[in-house]
């Protein structure tokens, strides 16, 4: 409707109901881990719409139906990026066990994808113990398709960590065990099977008591699953991993194995990185690089000044989800990457646990 159609509300102003809805800070925590609450209802909405959550908005993806009110008030411009984006991972501790949803709500990874980052990780994919488990887990994830530890070997449900059969309790109501189906994810709160299922989310499960040790495999020197390369430049230690993540999410990713997306802040360590990758020229390698406002930065907190190529793959332009990606020798202005590269800083290549972000 054309603005200022509408009566206004008692403060004297206008439409704050309809056309857009409007994104506001919640006074409690969302149930849903990031979410967001919008208020006014938009053009698509129902009376009873005019205010619902937005889940995993730390995600990159906002509604089109969703917008902002511009106003002048004390505070800064980091506002957003302290309250939304930088607000924590999604961990569970029931049980004594440690949950995290790791992914987001784009991506394509398969099951044994998921299950070997889980590996690489130190962890497994989550199994469920019961019903009171699954109905915890079904309540705390969001309504996308989640990876699960449960896969049909041998015509057979089983957890494959521990190889206990799957004693089945709430299924979706469109899908049934026996139906040629070969993997478990929970979706729109019920656990449901899948057959050659794409995801961007998994859900991995380590034992509280073996958290903190849960890279020392990365001690050994033996290759591990995803691992493409390893290897030292000056004071780092590099490790290239095979999957395909959002930005977001291969951060935390590397922050679990106890480091970050690589800094290639100087010259002469771009120009090695160039050659030691040579073999990998043709995908497009993810770096610790994004655009904030116009201008870029390493997640060392040092201002990035490469003059970045147009990544021809980027769908639109936009100032909160662009990153830096290595493909052919140059350096991209990218939204997503095929790979990833972690780094350390090289005291013996013994990676440090981390915490909080």
């Amino acid at each position: 409707m054309p603005p200022g159609s509408k009566q206004a509300n008692r403060l004297g102003l206008w439409d704050m109901y309809g056309n857009v809805a409007e994104i506001v800070y919640p006074f409690e925590k969302p149930a849903l881990h990031n979410a967001v609450m919008v208020r006014g209802g938009s053009f698509r909405s129902t009376p009873e719409g005019c205010f619902r959550q937005v889940p995993y908005l730390i995600y990159q993806y906002i509604p089109f139906d969703i917008g902002f009110r511009m106003v002048i008030a004390p505070g800064d411009a980091s506002y957003y990026d302290r309250h939304f984006f930088l607000s924590g991972p999604a961990r569970f501790r029931p049980r004594g066990k440690i949950y995290e949803l790791i992914g987001g709500n784009l991506g394509s990874l398969p099951w044994e994808r998921s299950h070997d980052l889980c590996q690489l990780l130190g962890g497994r994919l989550a199994e469920i113990e019961d019903q009171d488990h699954l109905d915890f887990f079904c309540r705390s994830i969001p309504g996308w398709g989640c990876f699960i530890g449960g896969k049909k070997t041998g015509g057979k449900w089983k957890w494959l960590s521990s190889g206990r059969e799957i004693d089945f309790g709430k299924w979706h109501p469109a899908a049934r065990p026996d139906d040629g189906k070969n993997y478990l994810t929970i979706r729109g709160g019920m656990w449901k099977p899948e057959k050659d299922h794409r995801s961007g989310i998994f859900l991995c499960e380590w034992d509280e008591k073996d958290f903190p040790r849960r890279n020392d495999q990365l001690l050994t020197g033996k290759k591990l699953p995803c691992e493409l390369a390893r290897f030292t430049i000056g004071d780092r230690t590099f490790m290239l991993i095979d999957s395909v993540m959002l930005w977001n999410a291969a951060c935390r990713f590397c922050e679990l194995l106890g480091g970050r997306l690589a800094c290639p802040e100087t010259p002469e360590l771009r120009a090695a990185l160039i050659r030691k990758l040579d073999a990998w020229r043709d995908s497009k390698i993810m770096l610790g690089g994004y655009a904030k406002r116009d201008r870029w930065f390493w997640l060392s907190g040092k201002e990035c000044d490469l003059k970045l190529k147009n990544d021809k793959d980027m769908p639109v332009p936009s100032r909160n989800r662009n990153y830096v990606t290595l493909k052919d020798g140059e350096f991209y202005d990218s939204q997503f990457g095929r790979l990833f590269l972690c780094e350390w800083p090289n005291r013996g290549h013994r990676p440090r646990v981390s915490g909080k972000r």
